[in-house]
């Protein structure tokens, strides 16, 4: 026994100490297998969320399927009850096994109850339909004299039923498109409505000023009152009148004056401002004596040799800046001939639209863009027609307020089709072309 122990103690004096060390190889491999990749890691919580909401959509749907189904019923069987003047005939059919099939109403109707309450139709009548069996409505509970119809598409397969009712007729106040079941809303409409507007214009043909870097859109608003007839049943033809309204932004030149306002030239010797403006759309004459102005960004200002010496500017930097950057107005009055075709017919109607306009110039100013004396009349546009064609296209969105009346909004492209500048012009100036785009928007009322 003795020896053992000491073999024991000697084997373990040995060994005390001792650590084995593992090939490099062996730490690898481990740290391959602590790497698992992330698809690996996270496959599983993907199918548990996948499940879970698999199971939570089957619930809501089942939830909501059978909650409105129900609804359904119950509020259709509270309205035909307060209606006078319903009688309620309930058809019942069961599969081709002849089995029983209960109706599903909130109420839990079983078909036992079912069968209690049909009773065969009185004989002696001769009515062109099979015979079936009919309920005793007096003896029938609330929710199934009230029910219309057991709603085809909530119907159980094997169970078929149908409601007819005799209501007296009443007018739909709901009206789709032109027709409403109350009646033809009529032939005619009128429109007023409210158009704001982006404007600018297509330059074409070179010219040595670049127009396009000192002149700039703008933003304008237009109204007009338009009246329309059915030519069928998707076909319209528009036509009224368009107050349009139209500008161009100069930039870079500056209106200078003197401190106390006074006159530059007497208009008794100069009936016409010695200075003149270069602008894509024209030439700008000026109007107003106090006015001195310098171009910045190129050689659009340009000064009468023979009216330039009653000019009385002693240093043009002592005078006073009344604003930079002018504005071109035009104001045109415009008869449009639009077709409109109905693209959709339901609670928002849907129309294409496209046509001429033919506008005439009313209005021509050249205003004060900014500074103390900001839209102040100083001049007009020169070399204008007086008269233009433009093609229109657009969409229009409208919506019932009424069974005559609706509200419209319509996104509208507009393109001038002859150049703003008289014939003459246009060879030395280059061909200028005004568009926009507007956003009609307003009430239509049809009779």
């Amino acid at each position: 026994m003795a020896d053992r122990n000491h073999f024991d103690q000697d084997l373990r004096s040995r060994f005390e100490g001792f650590e084995p060390e593992p090939p490099a190889g062996v730490w690898l491999g481990i740290e391959k297998g602590l790497q698992a990749p992330a698809a690996a890691v996270m496959a599983p919580w993907v199918f548990r969320v996948a499940a879970a909401i698999a199971v939570l959509s089957v619930t809501a749907f089942s939830f909501w399927y059978f909650s409105t189904y129900n609804q359904d019923v119950r509020s259709l069987a509270g309205f035909l009850d307060t209606v006078p003047g319903i009688q309620p005939d309930v058809t019942i059919s069961t599969d081709a096994e002849g089995t029983d099939a209960s109706v599903g109403f909130s109420g839990g109707v079983q078909p036992s109850l079912m069968a209690s309450l049909v009773t065969p139709e009185p004989e002696g009548l001769a009515t062109d339909e099979p015979a079936v069996a009919r309920p005793r409505t007096g003896a029938l509970p609330a929710l199934l004299q009230g029910a219309q119809g057991i709603l085809e598409s909530h119907s159980r397969p094997g169970m078929l039923a149908f409601v007819r009712t005799s209501l007296p007729e009443r007018e739909d106040l709901s009206p789709r498109g032109f027709e409403a079941a109350g009646g033809d809303p009529g032939l005619f409409a009128l429109s007023v409505f409210v158009a704001p507007q982006y404007n600018d214009r297509h330059l074409s043909g070179a010219s040595s000023v670049p127009f396009s870097l000192l002149e700039q859109e703008s933003m304008t608003t237009s109204y007009g009152v338009l009246g329309s007839f059915r030519l069928g049943k998707r076909l319209e033809v528009q036509s009224g009148v368009t107050y349009l309204n139209m500008a161009q932004l100069v930039n870079e030149v500056n209106a200078l004056s003197h401190a106390d306002r006074r006159q530059f030239y007497n208009p008794a010797d100069v009936p016409v401002h010695p200075q003149s403006i270069l602008t894509s759309l024209g030439s700008i004459s000026l109007s107003d004596p106090t006015l001195y102005f310098e171009d910045t960004g190129a050689a659009r200002v340009s000064i009468d040799d023979e009216t330039k010496g009653f000019m009385d500017i002693e240093d043009p930097k002592l005078l006073s800046r009344m604003g930079l950057g002018l504005t071109q107005n035009f104001s045109f009055v415009e008869v449009p001939l639009i077709l409109r075709y109905q693209l959709l017919d339901r609670r928002v109607g849907i129309q294409l639209k496209a046509g001429v306009a033919a506008s005439f110039l009313m209005r021509n100013e050249v205003l004060l863009s900014g500074g103390s004396d900001a839209d102040r009349v100083i001049g007009k546009t020169e070399g204008l027609r007086e008269q233009y064609y433009s093609g229109i296209g657009g969409l229009v969105l409208s919506y019932p307020l009424s069974h005559r009346l609706r509200f419209f909004v319509e996104p509208t492209g507009q393109v001038f089709l002859n150049p703003v500048l008289q014939e003459e012009l246009t060879a030395v100036q280059g061909k200028a072309y005004l568009y926009n785009f507007s956003l009609y928007s307003g009430i239509s009322y049809r009779f």
